[in-house]
């Protein structure tokens, strides 16, 4: 593993575990949903930082959302198909659309759903939640733009 990943990984873990901790020793107080975005594989494998964060997530019984880019389900590995399948079918982990693909364009100002046409957004979007439901069989319920700025156009989607 990278020290990149491993970074990335145990700061997620740090900035997370007080919040977490304080959420399972109070039930009844506020809720936290964990947002967590960028699934997607490396030669077929899931990314080591996602499986290092999963695995936390398992050992606390910590149920979380991912936010999935879509492209990477076309011709994807079966071996990570299955893996998302599975991790749906804990029904501790919700899949999300988080976009096809993770386009901007900084000197522009345009993301994949900020400044681009309305068809361009929607064609995205509706090519992402085909993909999910075909290959994956879910229908998403959430979505998440790549970067996070959006304009108007996904909330008409």
């Amino acid at each position: 593993m990278t020290p990149s990943i491993k970074l990335v990984c145990l700061t997620v873990v740090a900035l997370l575990t007080p919040c977490l901790l304080n959420a399972q020793e109070a039930p009844s107080g506020p809720k936290i949903i964990l947002k967590l975005d960028d699934m997607k594989h490396r030669g077929g494998e899931l990314v080591a930082g996602w499986q290092m964060t999963l695995d936390y997530l398992d050992s606390k019984d910590i149920p979380a959302t991912i936010g999935v880019v879509c492209n990477t389900l076309e011709d994807a590995p079966t071996a990570y198909i299955d893996a998302l399948k599975q991790l749906h079918a804990t029904g501790r982990y919700e899949l999300w659309n988080h976009g096809w693909s993770p386009t901007r364009d900084t000197e522009a100002g345009t993301f994949e759903f900020k400044g681009m046409p309305y068809e361009y957004q929607a064609e995205r979007f509706a090519r992402s939640q085909e993909v999910a439901r075909g290959v994956l069989g879910v229908e998403f319920r959430r979505f998440g733009a790549p970067h996070n700025p959006t304009d108007a156009a996904p909330a008409q989607i």
